[in-house]
């Protein structure tokens, strides 16, 4: 497809926004469940087993990095190697910051996933989202849809995109995990997995959250509201085929990470009564919006997500059950950017036949034999050297 007109087929103008907020339904054509939406998929689950996701996160892989091809671009490509082949997932999702939106780099990480053969979903993170870095968000939309065979990444609806601050958020889609032993309409809706866009940065006024003290001095992107009725109207669609479950799955943690966290952990580093299950620590200040951002109040009213998996903090790999959620970072892939060497690999998320989730981290830690990044400018000194020498003699 090329790409002047997937711009005109999925990038309207302002002016001609579609409003998203109708949900879509689902049917049975020949073997497969499919949507009137071209950004909800449905993917079978096997009715004997269970359905198994690798979620991989912050790979990062920069260009001078690529073009260096250093051990940061071997460990990552290690590290997944490794886990794809002891997890054997059914769907692999990444949470977010796969580079810097480079179509270098998009390319490359995209290509070590895709060539497993296994259905992949990626969201953008901030970094991903840093159009004075890379690409717009269109243009890796398209990269993503049409560069990669597995990809199931969606551009998504058009109304969502449009900010008032000038950015765009392409990229909120929903898979569906379906079983086809349904009786009525030929399938049965498992659970539903919701991803979405987090954006980047945005300015805060204090004065606009009276009563609030800031959780953290960063500036970090809250999901709009336009992004939450669009959240709304995916649960309630899935929820006409049931009491169907739901999980989300993005970049930049909600803010109820910080509430969840506090209520766990005793300031002795313990867990509190009622936490004991927990898992994981956070060895840096959770990157959330600052404010209170109103997601948990719309996923408490619509009653059905229960489970949220985030990247975006390196050295947090908590999981936390908190009033009927759970909180989950994603454990951090590879070394790109920054990392804690001991706390790397990904996370395995796992969807029972009745639509119940559970999490563990794969922890992986990789040895890679590589020239130290001093050693390139000594090397290419000798190499001259022994071209004048050469030269002379």
């Amino acid at each position: 497809m090329k790409y002047q007109y997937y711009l005109q087929k999925h990038f309207p103008s302002p002016k001609e926004q579609s409003w998203a907020g109708d949900g879509y339904t689902l049917r049975v054509e020949g073997d497969a469940v499919k949507a009137d939406k071209d950004y909800v998929i449905c993917l079978e689950k096997n009715p004997e087993k269970d359905f198994v996701i690798l979620n991989l996160t912050d790979i990062q892989l920069r260009l001078p990095e690529l073009r260096q091809d250093s051990d940061c671009v071997a460990i990552a490509e290690k590290t997944i190697r490794k886990l794809v082949k002891k997890v054997r997932p059914d769907l692999i999702t990444v949470t977010g910051d796969q580079g810097f939106g480079d179509r270098t780099e998009i390319l490359r990480v995209g290509g070590i996933i895709d060539r497993f053969g296994i259905p992949w979903a990626p969201v953008f993170g901030n970094a991903d989202n840093r159009a004075d870095e890379g690409l717009p968000t269109s243009e890796q939309t398209f990269l993503y849809e049409n560069a990669f065979k597995n990809c199931l990444l969606k551009a998504g609806p058009s109304d969502l995109a449009y900010l008032t601050n000038g950015q765009t958020r392409y990229g909120n889609y929903v898979i569906n995990v379906v079983e086809r032993d349904g009786p009525e309409k030929g399938f049965r809706l498992v659970r539903s997995l919701i991803f979405m866009n987090s954006g980047d940065e945005e300015p805060y006024n204090d004065a606009d959250y009276p009563g609030q003290e800031r959780v953290n001095k960063d500036e970090y992107s809250r999901l709009t509201e336009r992004q939450i009725e669009w959240y709304r109207a995916m649960v309630r669609s899935a929820n006409n085929y049931g009491r169907v479950p739901s999980s989300l799955f993005i970049h930049i943690p909600i803010y109820a990470y910080n509430e969840a966290y506090k209520a766990a952990k005793n300031p002795d580093g313990g867990w509190n009564v009622g936490y004991k299950n927990s898992v994981g620590e956070a060895r840096e200040t959770s990157g959330t919006p600052p404010f209170d951002d109103g997601v948990l109040a719309a996923i408490k009213e619509e009653g059905s997500t229960d489970f949220i998996i985030c990247g975006h903090d390196h050295r947090n790999n908590y999981i936390i059950a908190h009033k009927g959620v759970t909180y989950c970072y994603g454990l951090k892939t590879g070394k790109g950017c920054y990392w804690d060497p001991d706390m790397t690999g990904g996370t395995v998320v796992t969807i029972k036949k009745d639509g119940a989730v559970s999490a563990r981290h794969e922890y992986c830690p990789v040895k890679v034999i590589g020239i130290p990044r001093w050693i390139y400018p000594i090397v290419a000194l000798v190499g001259l050297a022994a071209g004048l020498l050469i030269g002379l003699l």
